[in-house]
């Protein structure tokens, strides 16, 4: 009877264990939705917690810029896709590992679509994934990676064409990118010296596969200096 009883309560006791690590992980990840929990963009990022999902309704969403400055393990995604939900602006990821974007159409008027920085060399971004976007008309490149120290670097799926520069920047220090199942079409239509790709000097182990090139200002791809 004894025995018995210390069965039961060693399975109980169990079982609350396993409760609360379920709680514990429910807790530990949300779901942020704009514009019905936050108003904007932003105001969702600087909530946001390590795990958590930014989930943006259709629309244009006029942020310029939005900053993700110190951030780790965040995803900011559309409920609908890129046809239907608009940033008009600069997505600045700074200093923040672990970020992805996904499923927007990014325009930015006067600079780059998304623009990468870090202040500690010693501390690269890394794990970055933009997945699925329309990155197009920007004023500057599509995606920018200039005053930085990045590795770890996903591009997958994005229509990256038409913008002032480069379609996409590698120029910084950065390692371990890949560049896959892209468009990048029609880049430097600002400026002459516009690449569909960019490669700088000190970046290293890119691998670009699958991918339609065509039609940029200079070079398709460019491994620069």
């Amino acid at each position: 009877m004894f025995r018995q009883s210390l069965k039961q309560v060693s399975l109980v006791a169990a079982v609350l264990l396993v409760a609360c690590a379920a709680v514990f992980v429910s807790a530990s990840a949300a779901d942020i939705r704009v514009p019905e929990d936050y108003p904007s963009i932003q105001a969702g990022v600087d909530v946001a917690l390590p795990g958590d999902t930014i989930i943006v309704g259709p629309g244009t969403y006029r942020e310029d810029p939005i900053t993700i400055d110190g951030k780790t393990d965040i995803a900011i995604k559309s409920s609908d896709g890129a046809d239907l939900t608009t940033i008009r602006g600069t997505i600045n990821i700074k200093d923040s590992s672990g970020i992805t974007i996904e499923g927007f159409t990014i325009s930015s008027p006067s600079g780059d679509g998304i623009h990468f920085a870090t202040t500690d060399p010693t501390a690269p971004i890394s794990g970055i994934v933009i997945k699925d976007n329309n990155i197009v008309n920007c004023a500057k490149s599509g995606m920018n990676f200039n005053g930085s120290h990045y590795t770890d670097v996903l591009i997958e799926g994005n229509d990256i064409s038409k913008n002032g520069l480069h379609g996409i920047a590698l120029v910084g220090t950065g390692e371990n990118i890949s560049i896959k199942h892209n468009t990048i079409n029609k880049n430097g239509f600002l400026d002459s010296r516009g690449s569909g790709v960019f490669i700088g000097g000190n970046v290293t182990n890119v691998v670009i596969e699958e991918n339609v090139i065509t039609g940029n200002a200079f070079a398709n791809i460019h491994p620069g200096s």
